[in-house]
This record gives structure tokens, C-alpha cells and sequence, in this order.
């Protein structure tokens, strides 16, 4: 019987360590298309940090690496917070959405959040905008 139930906790191990789902562009209620980019996301407000958790994907060809700012305006358009995050893609060959996060600390005037595309790097480019 032992065999049988080593067979089985290793089953369970295994599918307990299986990768998570990437998550994908209908996955987030957020859309917007900067440069060459399709951005998706959410945003999640809290009192001492507002958060956007998404996807980036290239619609031309496919990227090395793309910066993005999440940026915080007051009433009047101003910038009164911000944060960056780089998203790479790694080795991959086929293009596909990468996901990211974006984080700042708000100052506590913001009325809007806005989230686009700094800079970014194409793999078939190979050269930095």
C-alpha cells in the first residue's frame, strides 16, 4: 500500500507546482493602445500605494524590453506622483503579453491615474527608441 500513496503525494506535488494560467488581455477590465503597444490592467487604489497589475503586448513584431510609468495628476494635469517598472521578455520566440506591475505612492492630491509606455526596445529592431 505505501508505493501506492508515495505515487500518489507525487501526483499531488507535481500539480501543485504546475505554473499558473498567464493571464491574458480579456483578463483585465483596463485597455489602451500606446505606440506600438497594447496595454491591459487594473488598477487597485490603496492608501499607501496605488498598484496596476496587467499585461503588455507589441502589436508589431516583439520587444526585448518596455518601460512603463504609472502616473498620478491632480485636478489640474499635473503630475504629482509616479512609478516605473520594466517588463522584459526573456528568451522567449513567440510574442506573446507579458505581464507587469506598476506601483507608486500616491501624495494624496491625485484625481486620475494614467499608465503608458516610457521607453521601450524591439527584438527585431534591436535599437532603443
Amino acid at each position: 500500500m505505501r508505493p501506492c500513496w508515495l505515487a500518489f503525494a507525487a501526483l499531488a506535488l507535481v500539480a501543485c507546482a504546475a505554473p499558473a494560467p498567464r493571464p491574458q488581455p480579456t483578463d483585465f477590465p483596463l485597455h489602451q493602445a500606446d505606440q506600438l503597444f497594447d496595454l491591459h490592467w487594473k488598477l487597485d487604489r490603496g492608501a499607501a500605494s496605488v498598484r496596476a497589475n496587467g499585461v503588455v503586448a507589441a502589436r508589431q513584431g516583439s520587444f526585448s524590453s518596455v518601460i512603463l510609468e504609472l502616473i498620478g495628476m491632480d485636478r489640474s494635469g499635473k503630475v504629482v506622483s509616479r512609478g516605473l517598472t520594466v517588463v522584459r521578455t526573456g528568451f522567449q520566440d513567440e510574442p506573446q503579453p507579458q505581464p507587469f506591475s506598476a506601483e507608486l505612492q500616491p501624495s494624496g492630491q491625485e484625481e486620475r491615474f494614467e499608465l503608458k509606455v516610457a521607453t521601450y526596445t524591439l527584438k527585431s529592431l534591436q535599437s532603443e527608441r
